[in-house]
């Protein structure tokens, strides 16, 4: 199923999806990323900032000046 595509994914990559991040923009992307566990972070690309702030741990209106450190700090 759709929401599962993260949890599975994680499940075999990663042992531990809490130090794991999902960028997405999509409402079932970002439950599916809610329901691994992993750090949502809500792209406001296809969907407002409005409707997609419950969904995600944090929002975000591109990629501008993100950096590795940037992303550490967004880490629930």
């Amino acid at each position: 199923a759709t929401t599962e595509i993260y949890t599975l994914s994680l499940h075999d990559a990663l042992p531990i999806s809490e130090n794991s991040f999902v960028f997405e923009d999509s409402f079932h992307g970002l439950q599916a990323g809610r329901s691994s566990g992993a750090t949502v972070i809500g792209l406001a690309t296809t969907n407002s900032r409005d409707t997609i702030t419950d969904k995600a741990d944090v929002i975000m209106d591109d990629f501008t000046g993100m950096t590795y450190e940037k992303l550490l700090s967004m880490a629930k």
